[in-house]
């Protein structure tokens, strides 16, 4: 109980900051609350006088320490309940604040593709396969080894067992004599076994050859974790790919949508002019009506700009392994890609690096032992068998009047199928054929990324030179419309003018984006193409 209040009292000093030792309050005069009549102290004698003043001095004493403490407690309970409630309320509120700012990070293109990496479905998908791969390589190499097996049998006859016998008797006779002869028979019953049999063995088996078939596979399922390895760099790629096109797709919606409020807002205040001009008698009412539809229009590109956006940032957050609904803030600022090198060069390099060619090679080769696997059943196997088995009536087998109990057994064992009417031909030749499929296949892939790695390239090419041109007339629209609004408001130019001038301000805004984000996309295209995992040099 001590060691529990001086934990009390601690945990109440550095909670609420108070010293270990507080006093209660002062004790006020005793005679405020227990007087004492002085014909008491006259009447009595000094010792009967000093216990009764002693005794109240210490009921009173007691009575009044105690509902002191008591107070002082309850209000610091209360006070220590107050405040572990505003710690528990600060660090809630601190967890929430650190979780949104998590949710909210601004992320960069790199961080994005370390998140799709670490998130992607795709990608744990093709890491379970190589597991997978890596299993089956275990199970096929364990069929080298000895197999050790084990079994217990009972059966129970409804008859003994027995065989007959001819027994016969001899004896002397006279016209033989001093011989013996035959002199009758008669057929004998004789038990062979007993009615319950208990049996159990153990045997031990070595493959010692299979027609190479053991090996075959083995060397198969070798293959089999390579091209589990090269489909899960294949997903990696495809993921990093997926990743920065969703980051760009993202950045894009959002200048779309950029723009689209910038036209809205400006065709707001053209048809602001506009109903100020008619009010005045300046315009027709026909160049109203088109500006308020001009702006209807703006309103409604924008509202789909805005649903674009979402369904970006929700592709983006699919990618990257996060929910749907997390907010998405991303690092704008993504350095523009510099020319290809030449397309020699990177189909060359997109032969050696494409993890999809040399997972056909590997596949081509995988085919070439699937044949040879077939052809193994040209050949006898041979096995080392080695036995030791137990017999007899009781349940360890080990009690037999018929025979021995036990035996061990070592034998060679050959077993050879030599006529299937032509099933092992012909699983070879399927092999065959699908080696030759398969090759025709890997020149056909060998094509398409060659025309792939060309298609990102004249596409990042296209994009780089459309950035500049894009860039100029975006400058031009720009001046266009200013001077455009500044002739309508001195009723030089038509609300037709203004409406074509906000258009092509737009379709600049929209160009000028569409070239910068489309040289990104081309290039992340290009490096999956080529099968490079950074930029291409």
């Amino acid at each position: 109980m001590i060691l529990v209040r001086c934990i009390c009292r601690l945990f109440l000093c550095l909670v609420l900051k108070t010293p270990l030792e507080r006093p209660p309050e002062p004790l006020p005069a005793i005679e405020a609350h227990h007087s004492i009549g002085r014909e008491d102290l006259q009447d009595a004698s000094i010792k009967t006088v000093r216990p009764k003043i002693l005794t109240v001095f210490f009921l009173g004493h007691m009575n009044l320490c105690s509902r002191n403490w008591l107070q002082f407690f309850q209000g610091e309970t209360m006070r220590v309940k107050k405040r572990v409630w505003l710690l528990a309320a600060a660090v809630w509120i601190g967890l929430a604040g650190t979780a949104a700012a998590d949710d909210n990070q601004r992320l960069t293109i790199d961080q994005a593709v370390e998140m799709a990496k670490a998130n992607n479905a795709l990608i744990r998908e093709a890491t379970a396969r190589s597991r997978a791969a890596v299993e089956a390589y275990r199970a096929t190499r364990a069929d080298l080894f000895p197999k050790a097996s084990a079994a217990y049998g009972y059966a129970h006859l409804k008859e003994t067992p027995f065989m007959y016998f001819t027994r016969t008797t001899v004896g002397p006779d006279s016209r033989v004599a001093p011989f013996y002869v035959v002199t009758g028979s008669e057929r004998v019953e004789a038990p062979t076994g007993s009615r319950d049999n208990f049996r159990w063995e153990a045997s031990l088996t070595q493959p010692l050859f299979t027609g190479f078939a053991l090996t075959t596979r083995v060397r198969m399922a070798e293959l089999g974790i390579d091209i589990a390895a090269l489909q899960e760099e294949q997903a990696v790629a495809d993921v990093v790919k997926q990743a920065k096109l969703a980051f760009f797709d993202v950045l894009m919606a959002r200048k779309m949508l950029a723009t689209a409020r910038e036209a809205e807002a400006t065709l707001a205040a053209h048809a602001a002019d506009a109903r100020q001009f008619y009010g005045q008698g300046l315009i027709a009412y026909n160049d109203l009506l088109q500006s308020e539809v001009a702006l209807a229009d703006a309103v409604q590109q924008r509202t789909r700009a805005e649903a674009a956006v979402e369904m970006a940032c929700a592709a983006f957050n699919t990618v990257i392994g996060r929910q749907l609904q997390t907010p998405v803030t991303l690092v704008e600022k993504v350095a523009l890609p510099s020319a290809p090198p030449p397309l020699d060069r990177l189909i060359n390099r997109a032969e050696n690096l494409r993890p999809e060619l040399q997972r056909l090679d590997l596949s081509l080769a995988q085919l070439e032992a699937a044949a040879r696997l077939a052809a193994s059943r040209y050949y006898p196997t041979v096995a080392l068998v080695g036995r030791y088995e137990q017999e007899g009536d009781d349940w360890r087998a080990s009690e037999n009047d018929f025979r021995n109990s036990y035996n061990t057994t070592v034998a060679l064992q050959a077993e050879w199928t030599f006529f299937e009417w032509g099933k092992t031909r012909a699983e070879v030749a399927k092999q065959r054929r699908d080696y030759e499929a398969l090759a025709a296949k890997a020149d056909g892939v060998r094509d398409s990324i060659r025309l792939e790695v060309k298609d990102a390239a004249v596409k990042l090419s296209v994009a780089l030179v459309n950035i500049e041109t894009a860039r100029t007339a975006l400058e031009q629209a720009e001046e266009n419309l200013r001077i455009t609004r500044l002739r309508y408001r001195q009723q030089m130019a038509t609300t037709t003018e203004v409406l074509d001038a906000t258009l092509a301000r737009s379709q600049a805004h929209t160009n000028y984006h569409a070239a910068r984000y489309a040289a990104l996309k081309a290039e992340a295209e290009l490096e999956r193409a080529v099968g490079a995992t950074g930029a291409i040099s």
